[in-house]
């Protein structure tokens, strides 16, 4: 374990995440608040990867992702398809617990922009709302 910490790489990624994260926080027209949305997305996949887990385990309890890694080295399509099983359900797992779209009140400052998207839409799109 101490080998994995004394190793650049990892300081190196964990200093350009949170550089991105204060870059994003910096540059946020909002003051922060779209940083902080995303960030609790972020947390919320942590939080979602239990469940996930578990369900997968559930659906699949024989199959193992490292039983699977090991036995490609034998048979390396049969194991590279079940891998592929597992990593396809844990995807779409995830995505059933996560994916959650939300949209919220228009910013005051794109009021003005409604009447010039509609000028542009009429001649495009006569048919159109």
């Amino acid at each position: 374990m101490s080998k994995k910490l004394n190793r650049w790489r990892l300081w190196i990624m964990w200093i350009a995440a949170i550089a991105v994260v204060g870059w994003y926080w910096l540059s946020d027209p909002d003051g922060g608040t779209e940083t902080l949305m995303r960030l609790q997305w972020l947390a919320w996949l942590c939080v979602a990867a239990g469940p996930v887990y578990l369900l997968r385990r559930a659906f699949h309890d024989e199959a193992r992702s490292a039983e699977a890694y090991r036995r490609a080295l034998d048979n390396p399509i049969g194991a590279g398809l079940v891998f592929l099983g597992l990593a396809l359900l844990t995807g779409m797992l995830f995505l059933a617990f996560a994916s959650r779209a939300a949209a919220g009140q228009a910013p005051p400052a794109a009021e003005k922009h409604p009447p010039a998207q509609t000028a542009e839409q009429t001649p495009q799109r006569p048919e159109g709302p």
